[in-house]
């Protein structure tokens, strides 16, 4: 896996109000977490924007602090693991890592790529992909980048399953095995859509008017006082 190198600093202060401040000047807020303690830090604003938008949200780090130059052992070794954004304006508001050790395994979520086209969409049929990332544990640095799977040789009505994943030396599913990741389905025939629409009811393709609540109350008022100015003309 590439490394990513990420430059931090340490920050004293935390809380909404300094964090504000700390946006307002083109830092972001962020926090490191290790066994159960948690240390604040402050990121450069686009540094860390590029790095999520080119890199993904979900990768290893390497957090280096520029105040600490001289000794190496302060850069840790992190996952990002949440990236909380405006809801507005999508900017990142504030970043969480998760600290590891290089002997220590770990937890990840790696994204899979589907690669060649399957038999069965040649032969008409629709290929469905019903896992999109997976679960692993492995040591930090036995971390794909992705798990590929080939579907060249899956015809209609076939499946491929977790267990028929390879992930590679090192790396472990931490999800159930029997899972189905990619299959191919059979294509629906004309005469099949016909029938299928053939029988919804016709009602259920019209729209009903949404009844205002005492609508009905009024109107006979209406026609009641309608009534009564009639009347009364007479």
């Amino acid at each position: 896996m590439q490394k990513i190198v990420i430059n931090g600093s340490y920050r004293k202060e935390s809380g909404k109000g300094p964090a504000r401040k700390l946006r307002a000047v083109g830092r972001i807020p962020a926090i490191i977490y290790r066994g159960g303690a948690s240390t604040p830090m402050e990121l450069d604003q686009k540094e860390i924007t590029k790095v999520i938008n080119t890199s993904g949200q979900r990768r290893l780090v390497t957090l280096h602090f520029p105040e600490v130059e001289n000794d190496p052992t302060q850069d840790k070794l992190a996952i990002m693991k949440a990236v909380q954004r405006d809801p507005l304006t999508d900017n990142i508001l504030h970043v969480d890592f998760f600290e590891v050790a290089m002997n220590e395994a770990v937890l990840f979520r790696v994204p899979l790529e589907i690669i060649g086209v399957a038999s069965g969409v040649k032969a008409g049929g629709m290929l469905q992909q019903s896992l999109r990332e997976l679960e692993v544990r492995c040591l930090p640095s036995a971390i794909p980048e992705r798990i590929r799977i080939d579907v060249s040789s899956l015809a209609i009505g076939q499946s491929i399953h977790l267990k028929e994943v390879d992930l590679g030396e090192g790396v472990t599913r931490a999800t159930e095995a029997n899972l189905v990741v990619v299959s191919v389905i059979p294509p629906v025939s004309d005469a099949k859509l016909e029938a299928s629409l053939a029988a919804v009811p016709k009602e259920a393709g019209e729209a009903k008017v949404p009844e205002v609540v005492g609508q009905k109350e009024k109107e006979a008022k209406e026609k009641e006082k309608e009534a009564a100015g009639k009347t009364k003309g007479k």
